[in-house]
């Protein structure tokens, strides 16, 4: 036979929650101080977390501004030594210019005091190397062997007079060269660079001057050293 209880749920529901209520109450507590434990435990990370991380972040932006200063300060150190480097490119250009000028004006002043005596003299002499180095001329030796003569594939100098014409007018152009900056009077440079133009005549002769139409060469020492050499005989015949 069933009970009143059992027959009506309204009544029954009210029975058990009446039994249950109290563990119910109780896990329902026990879920809420779970929940604030957990909540507490996750603030407090946070905490340390956010703390740590702030700390970070801190250092971080000091560490920034440290480098940005030196950054900073090694731009302006380097623009500044730029700008010395630029100023000092520009003070060495200006005394090398200097150097050039004073040597062209002075240059200028020397010109009529015997250096441009000396350049003339040194053109003259170059033409001249040139036109006795043009007649240099070399042939093949031969050897005999057997009954029969067999080229050995060297060459000798067939025409040395020019050879010697040419060096001796490269030994006079540093002589003369010598003399550009030399404690020497313009007489003097003069007469030197005369007795070179007509040693280097004297070397070759009318064999490598003779046909010489530069037009670079000194013709009147050239023809003061023809009419020399053949007066000679002459006056040795009396």
């Amino acid at each position: 036979m069933k009970t009143s209880t059992q027959k009506d749920p309204v009544r029954r529901l009210a029975h058990l929650e009446r039994i249950l209520g109290p563990q119910i109450e109780q896990a329902e507590a026990a879920q809420e101080a779970a929940a604030a434990r957990e909540r507490a435990q996750v603030l407090a990370e946070r905490e340390r977390d956010i703390a740590k991380r702030e700390k970070a972040a801190v250092a971080a932006q000091a560490a920034h501004r440290v480098a940005a200063e030196q950054a900073s300060k090694a731009a302006q150190a380097a623009g500044a030594a730029q700008r010395t480097a630029s100023e000092a490119w520009a003070a060495a250009w200006a005394a090398s210019y200097g150097v050039d000028r004073a040597r062209t004006t002075w240059d200028q002043r020397l010109a009529e005091l015997g250096l441009q005596v000396i350049d003339g003299t040194i053109a003259r002499l170059r033409g001249m190397a040139q036109h006795a180095r043009n007649q240099v001329r070399f042939t093949g030796t031969v050897e005999f062997w057997g009954s029969r003569f067999y080229p050995t594939g060297k060459t000798e100098i067939d025409t040395p007079v020019p050879l010697q014409a040419a060096k001796g007018c490269d030994d006079a152009i540093v002589e003369i060269d010598a003399l550009r900056y030399a404690d020497v009077g313009p007489a003097e440079i003069e007469r030197r660079c005369r007795a070179a133009e007509e040693r280097c005549i004297q070397i070759g002769g009318p064999g490598v001057w003779g046909n010489y139409t530069g037009g670079s060469m000194d013709l009147s020492a050239f023809v003061a050293w023809v009419k020399r050499t053949t007066d000679e005989p002459a006056l040795r015949d009396e």
